[in-house]
């Protein structure tokens, strides 16, 4: 979300007047973890990409160090395993590696059907 979503997902309306247009779309694009009452907006988002793409898993990554992000991260992975979804947290897996562990995605994660 903090990288990606707000760059292409809404654009800037080119018909009305310029700074009424760039104020509505910065209020309006997928808040930051930072906007804590919006979680279920963004929640909500993630879960309609996954559908539209057809993933199988989501990839969760984590700003280093981003507090609220690691809280958002929490949270996501929470909702995704009460709706079924696997989830990928990469530096999980890193930090596992560093401590000597070898890691393994879920086991459903590349399986075609």
């Amino acid at each position: 979300m903090c990288l990606g979503v707000p760059h292409y997902h809404l654009k800037v309306d080119e018909q009305i007047e310029p700074l009424t247009a760039l104020a509505q779309r910065y209020l309006n694009h997928h808040s930051c973890p930072r906007m804590m009452n919006d979680f279920q907006r963004r929640l909500d988002f993630v879960f309609d990409q996954l559908k539209a793409f057809g993933a199988d898993a989501l990839i969760v990554e984590r700003l280093t160090f981003c507090t609220l992000m690691g809280g958002e991260t929490y949270l996501l992975e929470k909702e995704a395993g009460k709706r079924g979804c696997e989830v990928v947290n990469p530096a999980r897996y890193k930090n596992a590696v560093m401590s000597g562990w070898q890691p393994r995605p879920p086991a459903s994660v590349g399986q075609t059907p």
